[in-house]
């Protein structure tokens, strides 16, 4: 009896809880400092904010790196309906990569498995740290490497190690976390100026028909913030759109509070116009990775760009909706209304190649 009476009463009130119970997920969390920026820079109220926030999230099912990385904060709900969206993009991810095999997947889960898959383009030493020998042998024989953790992501937990003396403590706290090793690799000069202190990566999010045709969707560059061994957004770093024909940069860079720059905050160099280095063997290279799997249909392929060609870092079968959207320009009725539709009813693909 005393438990219906307490449903009674928390009846009217249900669709007040639900919503405030979707922002203690940690996928739909907001920085406070991160709403207090926006707010001061928007001269608009913080409690506003955090309910514009609150609307876009449960009802067209934006995170915060797409409420603040694509500006929907200076957007009605009718133009933010345009973009594709963190909810969006989980069907999209389905309809594309959803017939996947388990095995598949691995591909891009494991690192292992992905460095066997794609061998012609890895070339760096790598190691998960699994065995305390292996792992000191490599820091042994490895004179600078990032270790990374893990379960981590978004460049959480990264760190340089050059030159290292106990080699012994070093190794067991590897493998007693979970680390993976990489060697540290040399970026194409041009890039190097951009930022000496990161590997700055290109991300092309490339997608392929059931006929087989390969489609670029976008390419985005990313430049770390001077001083930081990482490019990612969530680290200070800038991503700047690129032209997928021509490799050239084609319009402002983005932080991940929304700030644009066309020069590099740090360097200060003029990136409108930019020519990636070596973009033929960029685009022939992925092509080529594409067309060596099947289930996998779409990925965002984080890229190191050498003097003499490439070396793959990952590959998402997820990338984010703020990657291939950052020129604001909103691409849900492209991808949902023509590239999926002529999927579905048997239409080909335009090629991109």
């Amino acid at each position: 009896m005393i438990v219906k009476k307490i449903l009674k009463r928390i009846k009217g009130y249900i669709f007040i809880i639900i919503p405030f119970t979707r922002f203690t997920i940690t996928r739909y969390k907001i920085n406070k400092d991160t709403l207090k920026y926006i707010s001061k820079k928007q001269k608009v109220n913080v409690i506003k904010l955090f309910i514009d926030y609150m609307i876009s999230s449960y009802c067209l099912g934006c995170t915060q790196n797409d409420y603040i990385c694509l500006g929907l904060y200076r957007l009605n709900n009718s133009f933010k309906r345009k973009y594709v969206l963190t909810r969006q993009n989980d069907s999209f991810s389905r309809f594309y990569n959803g017939c996947a095999t388990k095995k598949e997947r691995e591909i891009f889960k494991n690192k292992g498995e992905f460095n066997r898959t794609f061998e012609r383009y890895v070339k760096r030493k790598s190691l998960v740290c699994n065995d305390i020998i292996e792992t000191k042998t490599f820091i042994e024989n490895t004179k600078r490497f990032f270790a990374k953790p893990i379960d981590l992501c978004g460049g959480e937990g990264i760190k340089l190690y050059e030159d290292v003396e106990d080699i012994d403590a070093l190794a067991t706290t590897f493998v007693k976390d979970g680390y993976l090793l990489e060697e540290c690799l040399k970026q194409h000069n041009d890039l190097s100026k951009l930022n000496e202190s990161s590997i700055n990566t290109i991300r092309p999010t490339v997608i392929k028909s059931k006929n087989g045709d390969i489609k670029w969707l976008s390419c985005v560059l990313r430049v770390g913030k001077k001083g930081s061994i990482i490019d990612n957004l969530s680290k200070g770093g800038v991503m700047y759109p690129v032209d997928i024909v021509s490799g050239k940069i084609s319009g402002p860079g983005y932080d991940k509070y929304g700030n644009t720059y066309i020069n590099h905050p740090d360097s200060n160099i003029f990136m409108l116009g930019f020519q990636i280095p070596n973009w033929e063997i960029v685009r022939d290279s992925i092509n080529y990775c594409m067309s060596i799997i099947s289930g996998i249909r779409m990925v965002g392929w984080d890229i190191c760009i050498q003097e003499d060609g490439i070396e793959l870092i990952e590959g998402n079968i997820q990338p984010g909706p703020n990657t291939f959207q950052i020129d604001h320009i909103p691409k849900r009725e492209y991808i949902f209304k023509k590239l999926i539709k002529m999927e579905k009813t048997g239409e080909s693909n335009v090629k991109n190649k």
